[in-house]
């Protein structure tokens, strides 16, 4: 038996992983531009992906794919022409508003967040000097037990419930509800009571979670019990429109501005540094927009921005930058609606168009603070410029705009008749009894969870050894069983069980585990165009892909192994 479990363990396939993956230090690929790429390498690059991020096992064939996707990315870089970058409008401006974006931020940090002295002392005084900032109005921290009139309906004691008259039903409801306020007070914490009897969906998991409230946002009676509560009380069960609740206070505030404890202080810490941020800003704007100066292009300016070039000039700024059509566009539809005209005046436009005037003027602050020379802004401009021209290149890939025509999509339907005319369009599974109302109670058990064929083998009449072969009917047309039987199960949508279902052979209760309904071509067509769009993005692609690996004399190591993947959330 030794011998035969080396034998097995000899044949499993090698696995990579975090762990070992040092071991398998070999070549994976390389190119005759001296690009090569190491197992590692691309162990690193799989781990850093969204590839696999549950974790699991990706088996040889997914890593080769991953493989060809990197490589092809990677060689795109070697390609990439940074003047055809600054040639392509479109591209060149997207990586100039993505760029700016991170210069101001990093400008945004060094001359007004890193400005900002944080005083624990002049915390605490902002807090006592301003209580109109920090009032607050009274509030309670709640949770709640909750269980609503159709729990109890349809639940597991369903035909208990069903079966009383209105006043009978609300008295039993309030008794259940006695019973789970007893077993908060014997043994259990209130948090794992709620858990396992609340019926409400967004609190029950979180220990019947509510949060911080201020009075007039639940129903009544709920603010006259909840605010009379203090901390660790536990209220009566109580009943409004809703259903039934029993309430526990784990905190409480007076109105007023509430004592400086750690959470008041980080609001309070959090508040004064955007003050003084604010007050930074303002005046550093202030000197930025002093001397700025315009010049406008009047002839442009009483004509319809939208009937222009999107680079006939507009302004330029204190004689450097210069405004274009396509720099202002996004500004004209806001001032249209704000002023209710068809079009800008040339006033408006003035106006108008001293919002990307001063974001110049602040970009080029950031520039003579030399932001645009730090070694992270260097790296990211680059990182930008590369990915935006490798995109020119990469359009060579597919035609993004590319719909298959009428006979492709045709061929297909033609070829794959199987997947859109069902000749069997139900899976179901039933239960057959005598009496509706056993019916109606194995429903309502198979609705609160329980497993469908677990209540057969219980229910299903005749001999316990062939209960779950008949139970499980399969995959049925109208002539495989009643109309009536056929008809009740196509009226429901999956998963869900219909209300007993007479015919001469007793009531059914019937599960649906499958539907497929035939689809005419016309009907059909919005599927199949998807699955071709697909293709021909993955058929382009493997083309694209021999082209660049034949001008490159890529050479790939067939050896491969599965990796292991950690979930992504764990990745370190």
């Amino acid at each position: 038996s030794i011998i035969v479990i080396s034998l097995l363990l000899s044949c499993k396939p090698n696995l990579i992983s975090k762990v070992n993956v040092d071991e398998y230090d070999y070549v994976v690929a390389t190119a005759d531009n001296g690009y090569i790429l190491t197992m590692p390498q691309l162990y690193d690059a799989l781990y850093d992906s969204k590839v696999l991020d549950k974790g699991g096992v990706l088996e040889t064939d997914l890593v080769r794919k991953f493989l060809d996707s990197m490589l092809v990315d990677s060689l795109l870089s070697y390609e990439a022409d940074m003047d055809a970058l600054k040639k392509d409008f479109n591209k060149w401006r997207i990586y100039k508003s993505q760029y700016h974006k991170y210069l101001l931020k990093a400008y945004y940090k060094q001359v007004v967040q890193d400005k900002v002295v944080v005083d624990s002392l002049k915390i605490v005084e902002f807090y006592n000097n301003n209580p109109d900032k920090f009032t607050i109005k009274e509030q309670v921290l709640i949770y709640q037990i909750f269980v609503a009139k159709k729990d109890l309906l349809y639940g597991l004691d369903s035909l208990k419930y069903n079966s009383l008259e209105e006043e009978e039903f609300f008295k039993a409801g309030m008794d259940s509800m006695k019973t789970v306020r007893e077993l908060v007070d014997s043994k259990e914490s209130f948090m794992e009571t709620a858990k396992k009897y609340s019926k409400d969906i967004l609190s029950s998991s979180q220990g019947g979670y509510v949060g911080w409230t201020t009075r007039g946002i639940y129903l009544a009676p709920f603010d006259s019990i909840a605010f009379a509560m203090r901390e660790g009380d536990i209220s009566d069960p109580y009943r409004d429109r809703d259903g039934w609740h029993i309430l526990y206070c784990d905190g409480y505030l007076a109105e007023g501005v509430p004592p400086l404890n750690t959470k008041f202080y980080a609001n309070a810490k959090e508040y004064y540094i955007k003050v003084q941020e604010n007050e930074i800003g303002t005046e550093l704007l202030s000197r930025i927009f002093e001397n700025i100066e315009i010049e406008y292009n009047d002839s442009l300016l009483s004509a319809d921005i939208y009937k222009l070039k999107k680079n006939d000039w507009l302004a330029v700024v204190n004689g450097i930058d210069t405004l274009i059509v396509e720099d202002v566009k996004r500004y004209e539809n806001d001032y249209r609606k704000k002023y209710r005209v068809d079009n800008t005046t040339p006033e408006l436009k003035k106006l108008m168009l001293t919002e990307p005037a001063r974001r110049l003027r602040i970009i080029k602050a950031a520039r003579d603070n030399k932001i645009d020379t730090l070694p992270e802004m260097v790296a990211r401009s680059n990182e930008l410029m590369l990915k935006y021209a490798r995109s020119i290149i990469s359009n060579d890939r597919y035609d993004i705009y590319w719909n298959p025509d009428d006979s492709l999509i045709e061929a297909y339907y033609n070829d794959h008749l199987d997947l859109f005319l069902a000749e069997k369009p139900l899976t179901v599974q039933h239960i057959i009894v005598e009496d509706s109302t056993l019916g109606e109670f194995i429903r309502d058990q198979a609705m609160s969870g329980i497993d469908f064929l677990e209540l057969a083998l219980e229910y299903y009449p005749g001999e316990e050894s062939i209960r779950l072969e008949l139970a499980n009917l399969g995959d049925i047309d109208e002539n495989d069983v009643s109309s009536k039987f056929f008809n009740a199960a196509m009226m429901i949508r999956v998963g869900d069980i219909t209300y007993p279902v007479k015919t001469e052979y007793g009531y059914h209760v019937i599960k649906v585990i499958e539907k497929r309904r035939n689809m005419a071509f016309d009907h059909a067509r919005v599927k199949i165009i998807p699955i071709l769009k697909k293709q021909h993005r993955k058929d382009t692609f493997e083309n694209y892909k021999n082209r660049v690996y034949d001008k490159y004399n890529v050479r790939i190591n067939r050896k491969f192994y599965p990796v292991h993947l950690k979930p992504k959330k764990l990745r370190k």
